[in-house]
């Protein structure tokens, strides 16, 4: 076969549990749930390596944008209600989610691609959503004809996991 793509979204059950989790106050089910979600992860990992397709397989865990901010009084403006300063998830950075502080921008990736990247390395090249497409088209052994792929904002990834010190081609980022 040739090489799989997937991307991991956290999928619960309707099970009395997670209306138990959910009914706990913010601070207690996002720490309850977090090993939860870590479990899930490890059973999907392990899923790709029963179905032997894990040597080929791209896996990419990322969030979209910062830390929300702490919820407001009115109900027509509630963006999350989270408590950024007890979690820390803005990592001391300034801003918040809908920001173009750092802290609203910035946000983590965790990307395994066996043969490509090594284990325990850390990239501090800035990098955008947008670069997955080319990335996963070229996990996936796809290619897209010049005049498409020279109009995309987003570059392949592959030189950055491969080398965290390497340099992507682009002039500047877009989001």
């Amino acid at each position: 076969g040739g090489t799989g793509v997937i991307g991991l979204g956290l999928v619960y059950s309707a099970s009395s549990a997670w209306g138990k989790l959910r009914s706990m106050p913010l601070p207690a089910f996002a720490s309850t749930a977090t090993p939860v979600f870590d479990a899930q992860e490890c059973k999907r990992l392990a899923a790709l390596d029963r179905a032997g397709v894990a040597d080929r397989t791209l896996v990419v865990f990322t969030s979209d944008n910062g830390t929300t901010h702490e919820g407001r009084a009115d109900p027509r403006f509630h963006v999350g209600g989270a408590d950024p300063k007890f979690f820390g998830s803005a990592g001391g950075l300034r801003g918040y989610k809908g920001s173009v502080y750092e802290g609203g921008l910035r946000v983590p990736m965790i990307a395994r691609w066996p043969g490509v990247t090594g284990e325990g390395l850390e990239c501090e090249t800035p990098v955008v959503s947008t670069d997955l497409y080319p990335t996963l088209l070229a996990a996936a052994g796809a290619s897209l004809a010049p005049e498409i792929a020279s109009a995309l904002d987003g570059v392949n990834l592959r030189p950055a996991f491969e080398d965290p010190a390497a340099s992507l081609e682009r002039d500047s980022l877009y989001f």
